[in-house]
Order: structure tokens, then C-alpha cells, then sequence
């Protein structure tokens, strides 16, 4: 097994370490088979400002006491306050690969939601959920600083973490956003070009005289932005503050090119078909769920978790059921790893 550079894909230069590691523990891994989209049937969410939604707690016959013992006695400790208090409390955001929910089945779909899920019933938790808009994760009373991504340093925990345990969400990791909370590193990703497929975006060239749709407060705006002045393009711009209202104006012709989350924009190709990926305009980066920086506790157990499902595949399943390719083979599509 070679390392190869990003250049012969992306042209992108350097790494984070701990996805190389990630990806070498996965590469010895053999793909996992399932092709369903997992699916859980729940009644209407309620996405008002004190709405939890309570999932269902299951024991499909796992046994938890294989990762308690993987806990320290404090952690153990920590689990059975949380069974005593009402479970875990997620913070999550309506969006196709994080948490979806069918109009007329109420089956709910998402990657995230389906991680957290299988968390929670590992360590025989209720699993709560709250839906937020995504600017929800970063608002200090009621508010967020204009200037919080520019690369001004702030620190200060947001309202959110009042009421919930973790944020289960694609969440790039950003040296801006790791003054407000702690994060549990899950996959890598790089953000690429989403266009159409007869409207490709190949070359930075290929951006001139055209207009690309993004959301604010996103890493998405600010890569872009700092692409498009580097390589002096002339392009035209439109934001919006749904994620899923960026694609839809790209599928339906509205916007020329918007920029995704190399592993959502897999998702989004499989939902609408004349998508299509092309450059990376950032380094490879991670996504992962945060937590508040105070509590440590909760960190270390959710990265001990994450590192348990790499190992016994489970990790591998799910982004197979979600994204149609291993997390594995999306690893080696970023160039990370080679076969050769």
C-alpha cells in the first residue's frame, strides 16, 4: 500500500494526519455488503424551540458490556447518569445525510442519525432529538458575532449546549469553531464542486462568468470565497441559508456550481443524477460531532466509540448504506490510500 499525493486528484497538497490513520485502519478492513438505506419509522417532528423527539430504545442483541469495558470507571460512572437522567441529547439538523424524514412514511434516513442511534442502544441509552437550524451551534445569546469565521478568536460555549450532549451533524472541524466546542473526529473530507454534468467544473478556469450558490456560516462560503480571490476569478454569487436549497438550484439550473462535503456530494449524486463532482477547493479536512469543551468525559467516550465501530466494521456499514461506497473506498476516491 503506497500514500499517494492529492495532487493526482484534487491537486490538493497536504493532509491531516489522523485521517491517514483513520484510512490505513480502514484499509484493512474487507468492504461491507449491505446496500439497504437504513430507515426508522417515526411519527412528525416537532421542530419548535423545546421539541425533543424520543427514539424508541431497542436491543437488537448487542452486547454493551464489550465497549463498557473500554471505559474508564469515571466514564462507566458518567453512562449510568445519563440511563438515570433520560438518555443522551442530540442536537441534529433536517438535511438528506444527516437526518431526513420522510413526508408521508415518517422513516426517518441519515447517516448521523443512525450513528448516533447505534450509540445510544450500545450503551442502552434513550436517544433524544432536537432539530435545529444549523446556525443554532454557534448562537451566544441569541446571537453570533459577525465576524466569528474570519479568523477572530472567540471563545465562549453556545446556548445550545444548555440543553443538549453533542451535535450529531457533518460539522467540518475549524480552528474557529474549536473555540466554541469540542470535536470527535469521524471522517475526512474536502469540499468540492457540485455542477451539472454537462456544465462541469474540471479547472478553476472553469468558474469564470458563471454563478455558484452557497450558504453563510458554513466553511463552504469561506473556502470558496478565499478559492475564488486566489485563483482572481470573475463569478457571480447567491446565499441562501438552507444546505439543501443550494443543490436544488444547481439541479434545477438556477445557479451554475455550488460547493459540498466530498462525502454529501456522493449522497446528493445519488438523488439527483445529473450532479456531478469535480474539483476540491480545500484541503483534505474532518468532519466529526461536537460536544461542549467542558465536558471531557463525554469526548473521550464518543472517540472511543468512534474508533470501536472502525474496528468491528460498523463504521463501514453505515456509510455504505448511506453514501453507496465504503468509507474505505470514498477514502481511496480522496487519494488517500492506494493499492499499488
Amino acid at each position: 500500500m503506497n500514500i499517494i499525493h492529492l495532487t493526482t486528484i484534487f491537486g490538493i497538497t497536504s493532509k491531516k494526519i489522523w485521517a491517514l490513520i483513520l484510512c490505513l485502519l480502514l484499509f484493512t478492513m474487507p468492504g461491507c455488503v449491505s446496500e439497504q438505506k437504513n430507515i426508522e419509522v417515526s411519527k412528525p417532528i416537532d421542530v419548535s424551540d423545546d421539541a425533543y423527539e424520543t427514539v424508541p430504545l431497542k436491543n437488537d442483541g448487542m452486547d454493551s458490556e464489550v465497549f463498557l469495558e473500554l471505559l474508564t470507571e469515571s466514564e462507566r460512572d458518567y453512562v449510568a447518569e445519563l440511563q438515570a437522567t433520560g438518555g443522551l441529547k442530540i442536537a441534529t439538523r433536517l438535511s438528506d445525510t444527516v437526518y431526513d424524514i420522510d413526508p408521508t412514511s415518517g422513516a426517518i434516513s441519515g447517516f448521523h442519525y443512525h450513528l448516533a442511534k447505534r450509540f445510544t442502544e450500545e450503551l442502552n441509552l434513550q436517544l433524544n432529538v432536537k432539530v435545529v437550524k444549523f446556525d443554532d451551534y454557534f448562537r451566544k445569546n441569541g446571537e453570533i458575532p459577525e465576524d466569528i469565521s474570519s479568523g477572530t478568536s472567540y471563545q465562549y460555549k453556545p446556548d445550545l449546549f444548555n440543553d443538549v450532549d453533542v451535535y450529531s451533524d457533518n460539522m467540518t472541524v475549524l480552528p474557529w469553531r474549536m473555540g466554541l466546542m469540542s470535536f470527535v473526529d469521524i471522517a475526512p473530507v474536502t469540499i468540492v464542486t457540485l455542477s451539472q454534468e454537462q456544465n462541469p467544473i474540471e479547472r478553476p478556469s472553469d468558474m469564470s462568468g458563471k454563478v455558484y450558490i452557497t450558504n453563510n456560516n458554513t466553511s463552504y462560503k469561506t473556502e470558496l470565497i478565499d478559492y475564488i480571490e486566489t485563483h482572481k476569478l470573475d463569478v457571480e454569487a447567491i446565499y441562501v441559508e438552507s444546505g439543501d436549497e443550494t443543490v436544488r438550484a444547481v439541479a434545477l439550473g438556477e445557479a451554475d456550481f455550488t460547493v459540498k462535503d466530498s462525502n454529501k456530494a456522493l449522497g446528493e449524486m445519488q438523488k439527483y443524477s445529473k450532479l456531478k463532482m469535480g474539483i476540491s477547493i480545500s484541503e483534505i479536512q474532518t468532519i466529526g460531532w461536537a460536544v461542549s469543551r467542558e465536558n471531557t468525559q463525554l469526548e473521550s467516550i464518543l472517540s472511543k466509540y468512534i474508533d470501536y465501530v472502525i474496528k468491528n466494521k460498523e463504521l463501514d456499514d453505515l456509510w455504505k448504506a448511506e453514501y453507496g461506497i465504503t468509507l474505505r473506498e470514498y477514502s481511496r476516491l480522496l487519494g488517500i490510500i492506494s493499492d499499488d
